[in-house]
């Protein structure tokens, strides 16, 4: 039986709406942000700088590329402001719409009881809010699910030629969101077979047409990456040496996602460290239990929907059970629809069985449940907005730094155009996180990162100086202090972001540099002047801009007798192109035996290993012309007073 949405019904799904968007939209800021959002961030980003459609997304944890289209998502919002906070409001809006979506679908195939019941508890459940939240892909997966199994059900259920056209590609592109939601795509051939009766030939080749439209992009990218080395690799790697494993743990994450229960699991490390917030009440597995009658009345009632929801449920427990690589409860996000779908049926089945006063008692006590559950979320956001993660939790990162501590920073750095990141933690603090942030607010950010040795930047304009918490400290405390730095902190054991203002680049705190005709290389790094230590070698650079491309480069230096033959070398990495800023002066130093008394010059280069083969950058002269592949320079015995310091 089909119900239509009638007058009567918009204020039930109102109130349904309104319940899920004040849940997810709650602390819109005690949002995760860390590596992955960051990195989607920033591919959407350059989408939109460049013009160009993406063709893949980011790299999975396995090495493995995703497919762009969660990109494509994030870059909607991003081509009408720079403000993460909107992004994740944007795609917070996606996932409320999914609830309306999964009240509709409810409520046309199971009547109006079950389309409230259903939405109430998608809506409350805690692990559906926590997946709504964050710029992360798989958290904007179920809105691109539900849509595709809604227009499967009224084109091939109910006949209707537009819905068969379209369900096909919007499949595909949800499924593309995350490599979990592929194995959902087997659900579009039971939908053929359910509408073989009435399938619509035209329909199916648009469908087919927009649907290799869809993957298109993603065809291309991942031929291209196989085809490369890098991907040839890889593939060697995750198919051909990992053994498979049954995971267990498997079948307790649709456990979790019915109930709202475990969700410590994910955002603290301890379950004692959760004695400050009301533990879940143990009447949430009402809630899941719910789901084995709703189960047997769609058997019941709707026996021709039955595949559909066992299908939805079981071939992701079925394909993730045995498998090679770890297995994380995001993997099931789009499980939780199902599960609330079958809940609500269920909750509306026991409701009729008694008259009136059963209804009254069935909706008072799962009103009280699902309002509990609300509570508590509300409170875990407080938690988690004051609460870190202590470091030495082995299974997970825990609740990164919320995004809402992020921003206060951010807005701190309004006035500056340009920002140097120090003791920054990789994937934590670093660059990566910090780029999307600071989209279109700064002129140039870069990060003190060395693979040895050292290094000291002046930048050529004012700029401030942030201080992540937690890493190495910096070499040189002293070049970048400022008593009239800002403290910034984190949560309570997290630690503190400060931040230091300079109107010019301080003066250089080393050994006096000696000053030579600058030595421009084909990638516009110029070497300035160097210094000489019995145990270390300091090399003094201009840099040109940021190029479009990120290289890494390698620089040696020769040490040269009297007679020109090398009686030492030292190779180190130069700083990464994608830190550069135009006009950045940079000393680099690295530790190395340095034969004073014997050496009459030092030759200096530029290189870059490309396929396994040397790559030397050319010494260029004012006019563009080659010079060679290095410069010799001439050591001075004694410096006068204008060579001991840097220029400005």
């Amino acid at each position: 039986m089909i119900h239509s949405v009638r007058r009567a019904d918009w204020p039930v799904l109102l109130l349904v709406i309104a319940v899920a968007a004040v849940v997810r939209f709650n602390n819109l800021g005690v949002s995760e942000y860390h590596y992955d959002h960051a990195t989607l961030s920033r591919l959407a980003q350059q989408m939109i700088e460049t013009r160009t459609l993406a063709t893949l997304g980011m790299t999975t944890s396995v090495g493995l590329p995703n497919a762009p289209a969660s990109v494509y998502v994030v870059a909607l919002p991003y081509l009408f402001t720079d403000d993460l906070l909107l992004v994740n409001a944007f795609l917070v809006a996606l996932n409320v719409g999914g609830v309306a979506l999964l009240w509709l679908l409810a409520h046309r195939y199971f009547g109006s009881s079950v389309g409230l019941a259903a939405g109430m508890i998608y809506a409350l459940n805690p692990w559906a809010a926590f997946y709504s939240r964050g710029i992360w892909a798989q958290n904007f997966l179920t809105p691109f699910i539900l849509l595709a199994f809604l227009l499967g059900l009224l084109g091939f259920f109910e006949g209707k030629r537009w819905a068969q056209a379209a369900c096909l590609p919007v499949l595909l592109f949800g499924a593309q969101i995350h490599y979990a939601a592929w194995t959902l795509l087997p659900v579009y051939l039971w939908l053929l077979w359910l509408g073989r009766r009435q399938l619509s030939w035209r329909a199916l080749a648009v469908s087919a047409a927009l649907g290799a439209l869809v993957v298109a992009p993603f065809a291309v990218g991942i031929i291209q990456w196989a085809a490369g080395r890098e991907g040839a690799q890889t593939l060697g790697v995750v198919f051909g040496s990992r053994p498979v494993d049954i995971h267990r743990q498997t079948l307790l994450f649709p456990l979790w996602l019915a109930t709202g229960l475990s969700m410590e699991r994910v955002v603290a490390p301890q379950s004692d460290l959760l004695a400050q917030l009301p533990p879940p009440s143990a009447l949430w597995a009402l809630v899941g239990l719910l789901a084995l009658p709703g189960l047997a009345q769609v058997a019941r009632r709707q026996p021709r929907l039955l595949p559909l929801v066992v299908l939805w449920l079981g071939l992701p427990v079925l394909a993730f059970l045995p498998t090679f690589a770890p297995v994380y409860t995001h993997y099931f996000i789009a499980l939780i629809p199902a599960l609330a779908l079958l809940s609500g049926i269920g909750l509306a089945w026991l409701a009729e069985q008694y008259g009136l006063v059963s209804r009254l008692a069935a909706a008072g006590v799962a009103a009280a449940i699902l309002f509990s559950q609300g509570v508590w979320w509300n409170n875990l956001l407080q938690y988690i907005n004051s609460t870190a993660t202590p470091p030495g939790w082995p299974s997970s990162d825990g609740f990164s730094v919320p995004m809402g501590y992020l921003l206060d920073i951010r807005s701190r750095l309004s006035p500056v155009q340009d920002v140097l990141l120090l003791n920054s933690l990789p994937l934590k603090s670093d660059l990566t996180i910090w780029s999307p942030l600071l989209y279109h607010r700064v002129s140039c950010l870069r990060e003190v990162v060395s693979a040895e040795g050292g290094i000291a930047v002046f930048p050529h304009h004012p700029f401030a100086v942030l201080t992540a918490p937690g890493g190495n400290p910096y070499p040189l405390p002293a070049l970048y202090a400022n008593p009239a730095q800002t403290v910034l902190p984190l949560r309570p054991g997290e630690g503190e972001y400060t931040l230091a203002v300079f109107d010019r680049a301080p003066a250089w705190p080393g050994p006096a540099l000696v000053s030579i005709p600058p030595a421009r290389f084909d990638n516009d790094v110029r070497l300035m002047g160097y210094a000489l230590e019995p145990e270390r070698l300091y090399l003094d650079w201009e840099l040109p801009a940021r190029p479009a491309q990120d290289e890494q480069y390698f620089y040696f230096a020769h040490f040269l007798n009297a007679t020109g033959n090398r009686i030492a070398q030292r190779d180190s990495n130069f700083w990464p192109s994608k830190y550069w800023c135009e006009g950045d002066r940079a000393v680099l130093w690295v530790d190395t035996a340095v034969p004073l008394t014997q050496t009459a010059a030092l030759r200096v280069g530029l290189y870059r290993v490309v396929n396994g083969l040397f790559v030397n950058s050319s010494v260029l002269d004012d006019s563009g012309n080659s010079l060679g592949l290095w410069v010799d320079v001439p050591l001075k015995a004694v410096m006068s007073d204008e060579q001991k310091v840097m220029g400005p």
